[in-house]
Parts: C-alpha cells; structure tokens; sequence
C-alpha cells in the first residue's frame, strides 16, 4: 500500500503564507548576527554568565532620557549597574559589586575594551561609553563573570 506524500502543492502554497505572514509580522532583527558574534566572542566555555534578575528605568529632569539600572547575579558575586545619560553619544556607567572588593572590571563595546577596576567598597565607573551594545566583565580571582550582551542607549 502506498502512503499519500507528506505534502502537496497546496499544502506547500499553505506553508509559504504562513513563512510570509511570521516574516512580516515578527521579522528577524537586522543586527540579530552582529549581536550573537559580539556575545559569543568572549565565552571560552569557561566564563560564568550572569543573569538579569532586575531593571528599572528612572526619569531624569531633563529630555526624555532615563537611567536605567540592571542587576546581574552570578554564583559568587552581584553587580548592580546604573546606566545615565552623557553628554553627546554616550552614556556614564556605575557599578556596585556584592559582596564589596577590589576586581578587575571591563566593558566590552563593539571596537573597543575599556577597563577599570572596584574600589574596596565594590564600586566602579565607566564616564564615557559609546551608546550601543556592551558587555560587562568581572575578573574576580579566578572566576571571569559575563553579563548577557545589552544595548545601552
């Protein structure tokens, strides 16, 4: 007995309405590829991920610009950072390690490593960061702690 094949013309013709209504309705983003090249870049298999468990978006009095402010939590340390309008193109970036020490902190930007390191209270700050995707780094002890890639804008 011969099975009917899996699908035929019409079936097909059903399949391509339907790739073009998700296309048009939820299409792919245009900067989806640069955006997991620039988060894959870093990982070695050996970076611990941190997780976004919080954000909140505060108004400024100026504009309509708001700091927003992101916490990360990773197996041995959270980091809380602020994100607040520069002046021009860019955005000031503080940070707050918990527990508190002294780590080696870089920001990744496309084209760039910009880097700095917590004081003894766990705080740190980037003054003039480009707007655009970024990637924090804490390099505390051994451990190399990642957050997920973000746009800062």
């Amino acid at each position: 007995m011969n099975a009917d094949p899996p699908f035929d013309a019409a079936d097909l013709d059903v399949l391509r309405q339907l790739r073009g209504a998700w296309t048009e309705a939820d299409p792919v983003p245009p900067d989806l590829v640069e955006t997991v090249h620039f988060a894959l870049e870093l990982t070695s298999g050996t970076e611990e991920i941190m997780r976004a468990v919080e954000e909140h978006a505060l108004p400024v009095a100026k504009g309509d610009d708001s700091t927003r402010t992101i916490t990360f939590d990773g197996t041995e340390l959270t980091v809380m950072v602020s994100v607040a309008p520069a002046s021009g193109a860019a955005v000031r970036v503080d940070g707050w390690l918990t527990p508190p020490g002294v780590h080696q902190i870089e920001l990744r930007v496309q084209g760039e490593l910009l880097r700095t390191s917590s004081d003894d209270g766990g705080r740190f700050a980037f003054d003039r960061v480009p707007r655009g995707l970024v990637q924090l780094v804490v390099r505390a002890g051994g451990t190399v702690l990642v957050t997920p890639a973000m746009v800062l804008s």
